[in-house]
């Protein structure tokens, strides 16, 4: 959540090129990782990995699959992004 953690964790480290989000429940959650992707002048790629529990159907779930309204945490990440 911190972008100010997040930017120590990397420093001096190789660039940013890639972000695998997993744990943002919120849009909130995610702009620190954001911001530090986006510093990045060599990043390329963000993935978010969302949740099944945004969807209302049960099964199979299906990329035009109703979602939940109001919608989850994850998808107003998603959203967001």
């Amino acid at each position: 959540k911190d972008g100010a953690s997040i930017a120590a964790a990397v420093q001096g480290g190789p660039p940013v090129t890639h972000v695998f989000e997993n744990n943002a429940k919120s849009p909130e959650d995610c702009l620190g990782v954001v911001d530090v992707a986006r510093s990045s002048p060599e990043f390329k790629h963000f993935a978010f990995v969302s949740s099944a529990g945004m969807y209302t159907a049960k099964g199979e779930l299906l990329e035009h699959s109703p979602v939940k309204d109001p919608p989850t945490g994850q998808r107003e990440v998603e959203i967001a992004l």
